[in-house]
């Protein structure tokens, strides 16, 4: 990762606080914003996924629990999925994957913003699926995705069609 994204991507998790509007998403239940904002689910290495259109909050928020995440003494990580999964294919590469995946496990909680957005090949499917199985039950990820989740196939099917 460039020295500049990496700056950025502080930037972003140090600046975001935990104050979302639930006016501005009226569907929101008021009462699991509340659950989450209690990190609850970093404490039990629970997984959360904020689906929705562009422009409701979903980066937003995620980065706010981050935040709200790091002041409490986790220690938190926040990554572009297609960034994150071209970092992680370019240690594949170079015989430094399990690596990578050891220094992203360290994290409590790793947030992967525009899940789904950009498809990518085989290899990219199983670097993230390497990533994710090793974090299973053992630390929490944040996913956040304009996408539903039927549509995140397409990210990865060459890989999943590999496995039948």
């Amino acid at each position: 990762m460039s020295k500049r994204r990496a700056e950025k991507e502080v930037y972003a998790l140090n600046h975001a606080e935990f104050r979302f509007d639930i006016s501005f998403q009226p569907s929101l239940d008021p009462a699991v914003i509340r659950d989450l904002a209690s990190l609850r689910f970093v404490h039990h290495a629970e997984n959360v996924v904020f689906l929705g259109p562009p422009g409701v909050g979903k980066t937003h928020l995620a980065l706010a629990l981050g935040h709200e995440a790091v002041k409490q003494g986790f220690r938190v990580s926040y990554a572009n999925a297609s960034n994150l999964i071209e970092r992680l294919m370019k240690a594949n590469r170079e015989n430094k994957l399990e690596e990578r995946i050891k220094a992203l496990t360290k994290f409590h909680l790793l947030i992967i913003d525009e899940m789904g957005y950009l498809p990518f090949n085989s290899e990219g499917a199983h670097c993230f699926f390497q990533l994710i199985s090793r974090r299973y039950e053992k630390s929490s990820t944040i996913f956040t995705s304009n996408k539903s989740f039927g549509e995140w196939g397409g990210a990865t099917r060459s890989y999943i069609g590999d496995c039948g």
